[in-house]
C-alpha cells in the first residue's frame, strides 16, 4: 500500500512540474515524423498516459491477464528526456486463486 502511495505521489509531482503550454514534437525542421505503430515515441516531450488497459488473450492454458500501466515522459533538456512507466497486473490462471501487484518499474532516457 505504501508503494501505490509513492507512485501516487511521484505521479501528482510530475504532473503538476510539467509545462502548461502543449507544444507539437516530432518536428525537424518543416518536417513531420510521426511514430508508427512498430516503433515507440521517439521524441522528447513531456507527457502522461494514464491509464493504458490491456487484456491479454487466454494463454495455453486458459489464464487470462489483465494490465493497468501508467506512461510519464518528462523533458529534461530539448533533447533529453525520461520516461516511467509501471503498471498493475492481474493474473487469473484457471482453476486457482488470482494473483494481483504491481510490476516492476521501467525507466529508460530519451
Amino acid at each position: 500500500m505504501k508503494r501505490v502511495r509513492w507512485a501516487a505521489a511521484a505521479t501528482a509531482a510530475l504532473a503538476l512540474s510539467t509545462n502548461p503550454a502543449a507544444f507539437a514534437h516530432g518536428f525537424a525542421g518543416q518536417r513531420f515524423f510521426p511514430a508508427t505503430i512498430l516503433t515507440d515515441d521517439p521524441f522528447v516531450a513531456d507527457e502522461m498516459s494514464l491509464p493504458t488497459v490491456t487484456i491479454n488473450p487466454p494463454g495455453p492454458d486458459g489464464a487470462e491477464e489483465t494490465d493497468i500501466g501508467v506512461d510519464l515522459s518528462k523533458r529534461i533538456t530539448p533533447s533529453l528526456g525520461v520516461v516511467f512507466h509501471d503498471e498493475w497486473e492481474h493474473l487469473q490462471p484457471k482453476e486457482r486463486p488470482a494473483v494481483t501487484g504491481l510490476g516492476a518499474l521501467d525507466t529508460e532516457l530519451q
